[in-house]
């Protein structure tokens, strides 16, 4: 998952009774990883790292969604993990 610009869903523009917020969005990314990890289910960590960068500015189209910029982060942290984790393992013949 990927945080939210809360200034920009709290409330939805589209559902103003709804809120996107990261407190949340966070639990339910950590019950996700924890749930692959009991699973031994790959699980790409993507929520942090779009918190390292300035993402409300650089990924987001409406603050909920990533734009084109923020579909390539999600693109090359994916493939680093690919790779890294040499998931799949055709690749590396």
């Amino acid at each position: 998952l990927t945080p939210a610009d809360e200034l920009k869903t709290n409330p939805l523009p589209w559902d103003i009774e709804k809120a996107s917020l990261n407190h949340y969005i966070m639990l339910y990314n950590n019950a996700l990883m924890e749930i692959c990890t009991k699973n031994n289910i790959y699980f790409v960590e993507l929520f942090n790292n779009f918190m390292k960068v300035d993402y409300k500015k650089l990924l987001y189209y409406d603050g909920d969604h990533p734009n084109s910029k923020g579909h390539e982060m999600i693109f090359k942290i994916l493939k680093e993990y690919i790779e890294k984790n040499k998931v799949l393992k055709w690749l590396n013949q």
